[in-house]
């Protein structure tokens, strides 16, 4: 039963980075390299969230867990790293790989994998939440410091 709210919120995690990926690719022009290691940073709590599943699944085969999900954690940090600059896809892979190695830590040392899998699922979507939030914000200012420029040139 626990393993399917597991997997559940999962899906759920997955469907919010998944969102916000496709989000931010529409302001992939103005992804610098501040935001976008916030962003990668972010995306890493995917490889934290799937590590911990992995992990509490199968805990029997705990290095080919650390080596899948250490591989799918970079997969996922270089995808959102890609909406930047190459300096943005390096921090992606490195943040990857650390999230792909702490998640099934976390995933086997949790004695309530049930409320640790909760937290780190509404962590993430508050997360993406605020990077969606931030960057449209960011896209706002820029759009108004434009326009207060353009006046003054009239003046």
């Amino acid at each position: 039963m626990i393993s399917w709210f597991l997997w559940g919120l999962l899906g759920v995690a997955l469907i919010a980075g998944a969102y916000s990926y496709f989000f931010l690719t529409g302001f992939r022009e103005m992804i610098g390299c501040h935001i976008g290691m916030n962003i990668t940073m972010t995306a890493s709590v995917l490889g934290i969230a799937t590590g911990i599943v992995f992990a509490y699944q199968f805990p029997s085969i705990y290095t080919v867990v650390t080596i899948i999900n250490t591989l799918v954690a970079v997969m996922i940090g270089v995808l959102f790293g890609s909406l930047g600059d190459f300096q943005t896809v390096i921090s992606g892979a490195i943040s990857g790989i650390m999230a792909g190695i702490m998640g099934p830590m976390l995933g086997a040392m949790a004695d309530q994998p049930f409320f640790l899998m909760t937290c780190i699922t509404i962590v993430s979507i508050f997360s993406f939440v605020v990077v969606c939030f931030s960057v449209r914000l960011e896209k706002e200012e820029q759009k108004g410091a434009s326009e207060n420029g353009m006046e003054r040139e009239k003046d």
